[in-house]
């Protein structure tokens, strides 16, 4: 089936050696993906195929424009809030902060840029994270605050150098906070 062949692509794109195979194996996937746009609906496909293959997008680097095109349609499916609508919001996140490095944003231009990308993205990731109470109540979602916590420092890190770290200090109490409050 085609779900199968998707959901191979993907895997093996996670597992390449080589950048340029995994490139190549996650452009066949996007293909596959953007040649069944209208198959997304939960019979043909999995919704949450497409979020499987923004973070597997991202992961490589150079394709965060297929990222986005990717969770633009798991957004117009309407799927309800689960690990899938959070784990979107990071890639999200993740893909809002290299917009910074790739159009060589400086100083304060870089500072909005990335405040953006954990103001609308990571934060709403981690709430919808909190309010449902998975990650508390269910030690199976305490990925998602860990992996929350990954993103944050991984866009915060230009931040934190003399005179911008108390412009992470909320967000920064926030993770902790989540942090603190997942079961072990």
């Amino acid at each position: 089936s085609t779900d199968f062949h998707l959901r191979r692509l993907i895997y093996e794109a996670q597992r390449a050696g080589e950048r340029t195979q995994a490139s190549q194996l996650v452009n066949d996937a996007f293909a596959l993906i953007q040649g069944n746009a209208s198959r997304f609906t939960g019979e043909d496909f999995s919704p949450e195929l497409l979020v499987i293959f923004a973070e597997a997008a991202s992961d490589l680097g150079g394709h965060d424009s297929q990222a986005e095109r990717a969770l633009e349609l798991y957004d117009r499916l309407g799927c309800e809030d689960d690990q899938f609508m959070v784990r979107s919001l990071l890639v999200r996140c993740l893909c809002e902060a290299r917009l910074g490095e790739q159009h060589r944003l400086k100083g304060h231009h870089l500072l909005q840029q990335l405040q953006y990308a954990l103001r609308q993205y990571l934060m709403k990731a981690l709430a919808k994270a909190n309010e449902t109470g998975w990650a508390q109540n269910d030690s199976r979602y305490g990925f998602l605050i860990y992996n929350a916590s990954l993103v944050f420092w991984s866009v915060a890190r230009p931040m934190c150098r003399n005179g911008w770290q108390r412009h992470i200090i909320n967000e920064a109490t926030q993770i902790l906070d989540a942090l603190r409050a997942v079961r072990a």
